[in-house]
């Protein structure tokens, strides 16, 4: 029998999305990862991105005194349009690590005639979206904060505090105050947003290198502020003009932190002067034709892991999930991507024959990837073997297609990603039975239209053709 695997992730697709603007997601993207590496690696991966959607690529690096530094990348789609711009990097960096004179603003303006032309339709949606948040107004009656006059009237109002200063906890908040005239962190805030608006202000698709290095390293600044932990505890929803900043502020750090690493020290531009990346080719899509009896797909799910009788009708689940399953019956036909994270891992155990190490992604990782990672590493745990580490993940379900694999602990990667699909399948089946059961089964009564001894008798009560009294109801 068919196990579903497919319908499964085509349903999740469709019924199971998340709010990835979360206080819990937006709290991670500001602290410092245990394994420092994930930062960079991640943004690393977020500079080979090109297409505004459905562009996601994956990086890491391994480190030996033997062959140096090595870079591994991949894509979703990897084009040598990807490859070309990749040994573009590749160079800058050498150049970088073997001329002292190349000054960390020389680098931005190096950096970014590499990475505008590239990434211009990824830099511009969020660009765009940044805008966006930037102009939104709402009604004088409304007390929310949700807004960019909202953000700056909060920084005046901790400029103005007479309580004890508040204390710079990070890079962004150390530059803010040098942008301060007054060496104080809210006057410096308050200064890069409304710079950031001013300088959002302009034709951004068609935004040159130069433009763009102030106005990503003001978002930066901006978004990357340590007091905005404490403002999006109490505005939630200024969450999204927030991460809009981190967004587009990310490519700043990237460049500056790609920077310090390769200048750290003198062994770490000789290590970096001899650079290697290495390529790994993308899987194909496949594409399958869904089963469109999702009925027949939730009932065989739920006997599998339950063995119980199937506890809903098809109205109680399309009440849930309505919008979710027309849109699983229009695209019968779907294509199945490997994801970037795990084509990578899978060629460096499989081809490469690598250890478990860091790896970053451009966009934090699907339910399904973490899924199948969390097997892999929970394998390794028991054997004592050191394990993989990935950014975190949204928990969103995408059409994702499952490693053919051969690795003992990439099986059972493999293993948790189907238990993870099926269990999450049950958990919607299982939302989705009424609390409070008002629905008359249908095997107790017979249908209206049949003459049975359960039909009820209606005629006992004779018509009438005057109004009820009105007191008839207090009668007693």
């Amino acid at each position: 029998m068919d196990d579903f695997l497919h319908e499964c992730i085509g349903i999740l697709n469709r019924c199971c999305k998340v709010n990835e603007e979360d206080l819990n997601f937006f709290e991670l993207s500001l602290e410092d990862k245990s394994h420092s590496h994930s930062i960079l690696f991640s943004l690393l991966a977020l500079v080979l991105v090109a297409n505004p959607r459905e562009d996601v690529a994956a990086v890491t690096a391994y480190q030996t005194k033997q062959e140096g530094i090595t870079v591994y990348f991949t894509k979703n789609d990897l084009s040598q349009g990807t490859i070309n711009h990749v040994n573009n990097l590749k160079a800058l960096v050498q150049t970088t690590a073997l001329d002292p004179q190349v000054t960390l603003q020389k680098f931005h303006e190096l950096f970014f005639e590499i990475i505008v032309p590239y990434c211009r339709g990824k830099i511009f949606r969020r660009l765009e979206e940044m805008r966006k948040r930037l102009e939104v107004t709402k009604k004088s009656d409304n007390t929310v904060n949700s807004t960019f006059d909202d953000l700056l009237e909060i920084y005046h109002r901790f400029q103005s505090d007479q309580t004890p200063s508040y204390n710079a906890k990070g890079h962004a908040d150390k530059e803010a105050i040098r942008l301060s005239a007054s060496n104080d962190l809210f006057d410096g805030l308050c200064e890069v947003l409304d710079s950031v608006k001013m300088e959002a202000a302009c034709d951004l698709f068609n935004i040159t290198p130069r433009d763009f290095v102030p106005l990503a390293a003001h978002a930066y600044i901006v978004g990357y502020a340590s007091i905005n932990t404490v403002i999006a505890k109490s505005s939630v929803n200024l969450l999204p003009l927030l991460r809009s900043l981190q967004k587009v502020g990310d490519y700043f750090r990237c460049a500056t932190r790609l920077f310090r690493a390769i200048t750290e020290s003198p062994l770490s531009r000789r290590r970096f002067a001899e650079l290697k990346v290495v390529a790994i080719a993308s899987i194909a899509p496949i594409e399958r034709d869904l089963n469109m009896n999702w009925m027949l797909v939730l009932r065989c799910l739920w006997h599998r892991r339950t063995a119980r009788p199937f506890p809903i009708t098809k109205g109680q689940w399309l009440a849930n999930h309505s919008n979710g399953m027309a849109l699983y019956e229009k695209h019968r036909k779907q294509k199945f991507v490997a994801h970037a994270e795990l084509t990578l891992m899978t060629a460096i155990v499989e081809d490469h024959r690598r250890l478990p190490t860091v790896i970053g992604v451009s966009k934090a990782c699907c339910g399904f990837c973490t899924a199948f990672v969390n097997g892999v590493n929970q394998y390794r745990d028991q054997t004592k073997l050191s394990t993989w580490h990935l950014p975190g993940s949204h928990g969103n379900c995408y059409v994702c297609q499952l490693p053919s694999v051969s690795d003992r602990s990439l099986l059972a990667g493999v293993a948790q990603l189907k238990e993870y699909l099926e269990s999450k399948v049950v958990d919607l089946i299982t939302k989705a039975i009424p609390l409070f059961m008002s629905e008359t089964p249908p095997q107790w009564s017979s249908s209206e239209g049949s003459e049975t001894s359960q039909s009820p008798t209606a005629s006992f009560y004779p018509t009438t053709k005057r109004p009820l009294s009105k007191d008839w109801g207090s009668r007693k």
